[in-house]
């Protein structure tokens, strides 16, 4: 876990050393020509912050239900689990933006793939939750493998999750992609991902402050073709598996972008509006988004280090 880490900090290192060397981001002139004229004042903070707006919308609704479905079994590692699963997100952002051409290319050629085996991944990860088998395997009394599993469904699930077209997401894409500004696009994208994501770990704080998982209705069995199964095993098995096919189906989880019963997506399209009106210097934004993504990251590896 100490190499993740490890590359995390020098990406951090590497781009404040970038930013703070230029008043702009690459190709600003054109960018400013965009549609969305506001791009110009998009930075690491905005995108940071327009991630946490967008938990609101359907979009983010799938991450949070997957995350508790697979991790709700273990009471005393749930934050633990949160940052495995938030570096397993962060994975095929990392992989598409920050020079791994190769392994990038692979993932756009085959995206479809990816999504195939993403969604037979959930579904296999939701029949062992549902039947309470354990992740890893023993030796020597000691279990291994728990923390990869746990990352590579970070990284399934991200793979195949289908975020929703706002302003912001808009902006970043076309950074990455109509100017090949890669590294700043991946950093706004993990910034994105990160405020996302923040959900999943103030939830997970909460459960585990409040020892949730200790209560009697997360311990209720019930009798099952004469065997014992857990509810909340069950219950979090079969929203594994319903993403799973939702996958396979759909090609991602697309099918919630087409559910907005509260209206919350023209909600969050105008508050990323607002957002990106504000006129922010591009490197304050900058080394205030990075220091909060350094803040997060060290966080995280006090956590894993404590567990």
């Amino acid at each position: 876990m100490k190499r993740i880490f490890l590359l995390w900090l020098f990406i951090i290192i590497f781009s404040t050393i970038v930013f703070a060397s230029s008043h702009e981001p690459k190709s600003i002139s054109q960018i400013r020509d965009y549609s969305l004229n506001q791009v110009a004042s998009i930075s690491i903070l905005i995108a940071l912050i327009g991630g946490l707006i967008s938990i609101l919308s359907p979009c983010a609704w799938p991450l949070i239900p997957a995350f508790f479905a697979f991790t709700l079994g273990d009471k005393k590692r749930i934050v633990h689990a949160a940052s495995l699963f938030y570096l397993g997100l962060l994975i095929p952002i990392i992989a598409l933006n920050f020079g791994a051409v190769l392994v990038g290319n692979i993932l756009i050629e085959n995206k479809d793939k990816f999504i195939l085996l993403s969604g037979l991944i959930l579904i296999i990860l939701g029949l062992i939750t549902f039947f309470n088998k354990g992740l890893g395997f023993n030796i020597k009394n000691k279990t291994f493998g728990n923390n990869w599993i746990l990352i590579l469904f970070g990284a399934a699930f991200s793979l195949g999750f289908t975020p929703c077209v706002f302003p912001l997401t808009s902006a970043i894409a076309f950074i990455s992609a109509g100017l090949g500004s890669y590294l700043y696009a991946g950093l706004l994208s993990i910034a994105y991902v990160t405020g996302q994501a923040s959900i999943v770990f103030l939830g997970a704080i909460f459960f585990d402050k409040f020892k949730i998982l200790n209560k009697k209705i997360f311990q209720k069995e019930i009798k099952i073709f004469g065997k014992q199964f857990l509810l909340v095993k069950i219950i979090s098995g079969l929203i594994l598996i319903f993403l799973g096919i939702m996958f396979l189906i759909y090609g991602g989880s697309i099918l919630f972008n087409l559910a907005d019963p509260f209206g919350t997506m023209a909600l969050v399209t105008y508050a990323q509006e607002l957002l990106l009106s504000f006129k922010i210097n591009s490197i304050l934004g900058n080394i205030l988004g990075i220091l909060l993504l350094s803040i997060i990251g060290y966080l995280i590896y006090k956590i894993l280090k404590k567990q």
